[in-house]
């Protein structure tokens, strides 16, 4: 399950996914000087979006009510 910032929609995801350090891949991820450890590299098989009832109630992207 993947919540995507702002968003109420969820995405579900299957398929598989591996932890990698590949230096080149971490880099060219870097935010400024700021480097991950750690990626994570996911293989979807089938992705969906879910109904955004729950984020909705929760009022997660509204942390001033």
């Amino acid at each position: 399950m993947f919540i995507v910032p702002k968003r109420r929609e969820v995405v579900r995801v299957s398929g598989t996914a591996i932890v990698v350090k590949d230096e080149s891949l971490l880099a060219s991820m870097a935010v400024g000087v700021k480097v991950p450890t750690l990626a994570l590299v996911v293989t979807v098989r089938e992705a969906m979006f879910h109904c955004g009832k729950s984020m909705i109630r929760s009022h997660m992207w509204e942390p001033e009510l």
